[in-house]
């Protein structure tokens, strides 16, 4: 019988041949399921990031709408200002076109009273007469009779005969007619011309040579150029 060293001697290389078979045994076995393990951790890792970057695309996400939704909402507000900027603007244009235009009327009026401020001082009437001959048909007689009652001579004074918008004839007078004199034509109702259309206007020309028609009625009416006697009535 060998002695006891001996024996532990032949067993311990025997004791570490079985323990490496049965270390290898447990790690080929446990292989598939560490393999397992290890991918349901990255599994999860990777989720875990996924989430965590997910949220973060979120929260950064709604940040830009909440900034978006800010930002229109200062421009509705400024907007919204502006209409009224613009509401008030247009109102003060109105405002002062209103006004220029009253300004232009004003200035348009001075203007034409001081154009006609001579003209409207010449003055011209009618007076109609009516003689009956016993056997004979009335006789219409017109005499238009004109005055100047400004300070300043008028010139080229001319009657003008007409029946309604027909004219007849013309008289001119041979001299100025100078201030406070007056003049006066007189003409028989052509026949077969109806009395109450027949009758004269007085065309002149003032001191600033604006010609003038000044009629019966009271109206004054200002010629334009190269409208003067015999090309106006």
């Amino acid at each position: 019988m060998p002695p006891v060293n001996c024996c532990h001697v032949l067993l311990q290389p025997l004791a570490k041949n079985v323990s490496s078979d049965i270390a290898g045994s447990v790690w080929a076995t446990d292989m598939p399921g560490l393999i397992t393990a290890v991918g349901t951790a990255l599994l999860a890792v990777f989720a875990i990031l996924t989430t965590i970057y997910a949220v973060r695309a979120f929260r950064k996400q709604s940040q830009e709408v909440r900034d978006q939704a800010s930002m229109l909402e200062l421009q509705s507000e400024q907007l919204t200002e502006d209409r009224k900027v613009n509401t008030e603007q247009i109102r003060v244009l109105k405002l002062q076109a209103t006004e220029l235009q009253e300004s232009l009327d004003q200035r348009e009026r001075e203007a034409r009273e001081r154009r006609s401020a001579q003209a409207s001082q010449v003055f011209v009437w009618e007076e109609r007469t009516i003689v009956n001959a016993i056997g004979k048909l009335p006789e219409h007689t017109v005499t238009a009779r004109v005055r100047n009652t400004s300070e300043q001579p008028v010139y080229d004074v001319c009657f003008s005969w007409h029946s309604g918008d027909a004219p007849l004839s013309q008289t001119r007078l041979a001299k100025p007619l100078m201030p406070g004199d007056p003049d006066r034509d007189s003409a028989p109702v052509p026949g077969g011309v109806d009395p109450a259309k027949f009758g004269a206007t007085v065309i002149f020309r003032d001191r600033a040579e604006q010609w003038w028609r000044a009629r019966p009625d009271g109206r004054l009416e200002e010629l334009p150029p190269g409208s003067e006697p015999p090309h106006s009535w």
